[in-house]
């Protein structure tokens, strides 16, 4: 067996790297290993590894539909702040790692998503606008405002 290294990804000016181990075929084929199994390992007081096959993952696919609820249901309103995307998804039980650019676009007029960068932890937050600004048009004013006709 060999252990390997490869650049995984850079972050700033650190460059970081994942271990993994070659298993000739040989082996795989008696151990009924398949390829892209997923496998806990351990290692035990010994420093003997020892590993087990992980158990499949759930099937992680959700509709729009379900997705904009749980969106509208966790995500603050503009006055309150805002979360990112990863305590949402972990508050609502939202199993998609990222959100389709697509959904993203449609939650913009659907629930007045509003996505803003955050200068303080340089993390994007998400938040709701005020409905009074989510129906408003870019030819309507904001306030409600009479205005007089003269008379000549």
């Amino acid at each position: 067996m060999k252990v390997q290294r490869r650049k995984s990804l850079k972050y700033g000016d650190r460059q970081h790297y994942e271990y993994y181990i070659t298993i000739p075929v040989e082996f795989s084929r008696r151990l009924g290993l398949e390829r892209n199994q997923e496998m806990e390992c351990y290692i035990n007081s010994k420093g003997a590894l020892t590993y087990t096959k992980a158990e499949k993952k759930t099937n992680n696919k959700m509709i729009y539909a379900e997705w904009i609820s749980i969106l509208r249901q966790f995500t603050p309103e503009f006055s309150e702040g805002g979360k990112t995307y990863r305590q949402i998804c972990k508050e609502g039980g939202i199993p998609l790692k990222s959100a389709p650019a697509f959904w993203v676009k449609l939650a913009e007029t659907d629930i007045g998503l509003i996505r803003k960068l955050d200068s303080r932890t340089h993390r994007i937050l998400w938040m709701k606008a005020l409905p009074r600004l989510r129906d408003t048009k870019l030819t309507e004013p904001l306030h409600s405002t009479e205005t007089s006709t003269r008379s000549h």
